[in-house]
């Protein structure tokens, strides 16, 4: 089964990371963090004095006997370690507090759903699936909303609502393990967009300026994403850069990027 060769429209396209995942989304295939951090551990320069570490999650290990199980380290105080060490990276302060949510898997499917609703007519979604029908780019029973849905809810790691001002993270490990600890470390980053230059000057959905609106969304993608691998490669260690990667080749996640 062959897929569209892209999303509907350019328009679909940022509405929907605007107002669905908005303009913080991780909008991007597991296999492209991989790549970006093992790009991102072969670079020996900094932008930065290398921040204050923070805790982490030891691997789980079989105790002896009589050794005391090792403490979850708060997510609170994780969070606000990486707030630090990331203000200290990008050169911005933060000027308010970002509280962030967590998602389970559910959780997210149901926000996607309900969002792209909102932001796109069902009308629209139902001309571009005769379309692609018709082209032979979608089966007679395949659903283009669901491959949306599909897409969407297996590829966000996390997203930041300028609109809203929320910060989400998806846990699909159940904890907050270095998937976590990074895809929060790029949402504050466009957190500390957002306060710093106001994110809704961008415009991105105006309807006439495509290229200008992708333009200016890859300028503030690209500087959470540059941010974030700064962030892992000095503060996680190998074995949890490794279980990154592990992590982002699941072919769970893969496959809904060959339908």
């Amino acid at each position: 089964r062959r897929a569209p060769a892209t999303i509907p429209a350019m328009s679909t396209i940022r509405r929907t990371e605007r107002r669905g995942a908005r303009l913080g989304a991780l909008l991007r295939g597991p296999a492209l963090v991989a790549a970006l951090i093992v790009a991102a551990c072969g670079t020996t320069a900094s932008p930065s004095p290398t921040p204050t570490p923070i805790p982490s999650p030891s691997p789980a290990a079989s105790p002896a006997p009589s050794a005391s199980p090792t403490p979850v380290p708060d997510p609170a105080t994780v969070y606000a370690a990486i707030e630090e060490q990331i203000q200290a990276l990008r050169g911005l302060t933060a000027t308010k507090p970002v509280e962030p949510k967590t998602l389970d898997e559910a959780g997210l499917r149901e926000l996607v759903e309900r969002e792209f609703f909102e932001a796109t007519p069902p009308e629209y979604i139902a001309a571009y699936e005769r379309l692609y029908k018709r082209l032979d780019l979608l089966g007679p029973d395949d659903s283009l909303l669901a491959l949306f849905t599909e897409y969407f809810a297996s590829q966000i790691l996390g997203f930041y609502s300028p609109d809203t001002k929320e910060l989400y993270v998806v846990a699909r490990s159940g904890g907050l393990g270095p998937t976590e600890r990074f895809t929060f470390a790029h949402e504050f980053t466009h957190a500390l967009q957002d306060q710093t230059f106001d994110m809704q000057k961008l415009v991105l959905d105006a309807l006439d300026q495509s290229d200008r609106g992708l333009a200016r969304l890859s300028l503030v993608e690209g500087d959470a994403t540059l941010s974030g691998t700064y962030w892992a490669t000095q503060n996680l260690t190998p074995e949890e850069l490794t279980l990154m990667i592990r992590e982002a080749s699941d072919p769970k996640y893969l496959a809904a990027l060959e339908k």
